[in-house]
């Protein structure tokens, strides 16, 4: 098992060096997603500490769209067909909820689409082990940030 670039945990891993493309199944960030070669060396640098942001769009967008996202450092001079199936930093900043009503809205759509039928149980992977761990699901840092809200 290889780490995940965006939030570290034990995940498979495929590199195409034709492609410089990294292909990542993260079950924390929430499934498969790719990443340009050059996105994963800069995602330290540009986020820091708020890595957990690519992390929980990664789970969002997989888990809402049902898509695998492409992420790249800066999508301007991607052609404008792939540019709605492509994100960049920017996007990635730009979209992410900027209060705790922002936050709570996300996560009741998230949980409305895990749910296959109103009332239905709903079941949101925890691991205890590693508190300090980012929460995509709950748009959180920390484990105890997400049950904070």
């Amino acid at each position: 098992m290889d780490k995940c670039v965006v939030c570290g945990s034990e995940c498979e891993f495929k590199s195409n060096p034709a492609t410089d493309i990294f292909e990542f199944n993260c079950g924390n960030c929430g499934g498969k997603f790719k990443i340009f070669d050059r996105a994963a060396d800069r995602i330290k640098d540009v986020f820091g500490e708020d890595r957990y942001k690519i992390s929980s769009f990664i789970n969002e967008m997989i888990l809402r769209n049902d898509i695998n996202p492409l992420i790249f450092e800066d999508k301007s001079n991607i052609d404008k067909a792939l540019k709605d199936i492509t994100y960049d930093f920017s996007d990635i900043k730009d979209n992410f909820p900027k209060t705790v009503t922002d936050i709570l809205d996300r996560i009741l759509l998230n949980i409305y689409k895990k749910t296959p039928v109103p009332g239905d149980n709903v079941k949101i992977p925890y691991d205890r082990s590693n508190d300090s761990k980012p929460y995509p699901f709950f748009y959180s840092k920390y484990t105890r940030e997400a049950f904070f809200i």
